[in-house]
């Protein structure tokens, strides 16, 4: 039996390592044991995910290098899955420090395997780029920066001894901007789940007050500037205009307060106070309450850097999307047939895209049916039987 100590964040319950453990544990049990390293931060909620030797190992701070592999050495694991994002582990001196944890990895003996979910192409990291991710000065930090991601993906590339993604898009950045050897990289789509149920008695009365009986739109995912929220508000005092009883509802957590309240003065500008509704983080009773409901889910992205979790959940329900004609959603789309694709950060365009998915019955129930097919390709069994793979060709 191969053992695997999967290095990550496990919240929230739709959280993508979450899925993946949970599929490994249940489809493959007898073939890989897999031992959960998560954070120390909010070890109550950690706890209460339901996954199987969930261990409490590492600190968002510099010292989460020494606490991984301390606890690898002790348990005997043959090899280390690692998750990476930018920030999973800390802030910048963390993301400096991640390839320097894979290194060592190989040095104590340990087969290490990352999987990198974003991927950022070089012509992207301006100003811009920091602007929209809240970095402190940009127009100071955007030449950094040009040198340290370049230099950190390089290094995660030669240390690693596999390297998942999940596009083909995300594949080529990689090989192509920062010279990772493609012959490690495999691509592994993001699973969609099948179990999308819910108890009605466990739905919060806020999420059936704010809702029953009503017809929505709805946005769910972290509430952050690359999201491109403010153009969705835009949009929908356009649509709202034919359609006046029609609701908008925003669903999810943020890490930028400030850019919240940018959105909810944005929404008293333009007297919709009543008609959207900016929900925070919700549990998952209450989002698939919402997703099942809604007329349709509109994913407005001015950034598309990594496989959208919340995307795979669209699928999952069958429902009908509209998204930002970029990144990796200009990959997972084909518009008409499982979505529509409109223009980033253009607000008129995306407001026809409504409109046509409001009126267009046929349309809709079309891109439903798209939207199943790729819930029926992509079962976490199957992610998880090829991530299988992956390790025993280590």
């Amino acid at each position: 039996m191969i053992k695997v100590a999967m290095v990550s964040t496990i919240r929230p319950q739709t959280n993508y390592t979450a899925y993946l453990i949970e599929a490994l544990q249940k489809y493959y049990g007898k073939e890989v044991e897999v031992l959960v390293y998560t954070e120390t931060e909010n070890p109550e909620e950690n706890l209460k995910i339901p996954l199987t030797n969930i261990n409490l190992v590492w600190d968002r701070n510099w010292k989460f290098i020494y606490q991984i592999l301390r606890r690898a050495l002790r348990d005997k694991v043959q090899i280390i899955h690692f998750q990476h994002e930018i920030n999973m582990y800390g802030g910048p001196r963390t993301a400096v420090l991640f390839p320097f944890l894979v290194f060592l990895s190989r040095i104590l003996g340990f087969k290490p395997a990352v999987t990198v979910h974003a991927a950022v192409e070089i012509r992207l990291l301006n100003e811009e780029f920091l602007r929209v991710f809240e970095w402190p000065r940009p127009e100071i930090f955007s030449h950094l920066v040009r040198i340290i991601f370049p230099t950190i993906y390089f290094f995660i590339g030669l240390f690693a001894k596999k390297v998942i993604v999940h596009s083909l898009g995300l594949k080529e950045i990689l090989e192509r901007d920062y010279h990772f050897n493609g012959k490690k990289i495999v691509v592994i789509p993001h699973g969609v789940p099948e179990n999308i149920g819910y108890r009605e008695s466990d739905v919060s009365r806020r999420a059936r007050e704010m809702v029953e009986g009503k017809k929505f739109i709805l946005y769910f995912g972290y509430l952050h500037r690359r999201k491109g929220l403010e153009y969705l508000i835009d949009s929908f005092k356009k649509v709202c205009e034919k359609h006046p009883d029609l609701l908008l509802v925003l669903a999810g957590g943020t890490t930028l307060p400030n850019y919240v309240r940018e959105l909810e003065s944005q929404v008293k500008s333009l007297n919709l106070s009543g008609s959207i509704f900016i929900t925070g983080f919700l549990g998952l009773n209450d989002l698939r309450y919402l997703l099942s409901g809604c007329e349709f889910v509109v994913l407005p992205a001015v950034y598309s850097i990594a496989a959208s979790g919340p995307l795979a959940q669209v699928f999952a329900h069958g429902k009908a999307v509209i998204v930002s004609d970029l990144g990796v959603y200009r990959e997972e789309i084909e518009n008409g047939v499982n979505g529509l694709l409109a223009k980033a950060a253009d607000a008129d365009n995306l407001a026809n895209q409504m409109e046509r998915l409001m009126v267009d019955v046929l349309l809709r129930r079309k891109i439903e049916s798209g939207a199943q097919s790729i819930r029926r390709r992509r079962s976490w069994e199957y992610i998880a039987g090829s991530t299988l793979r992956v390790y025993q060709s280590l």
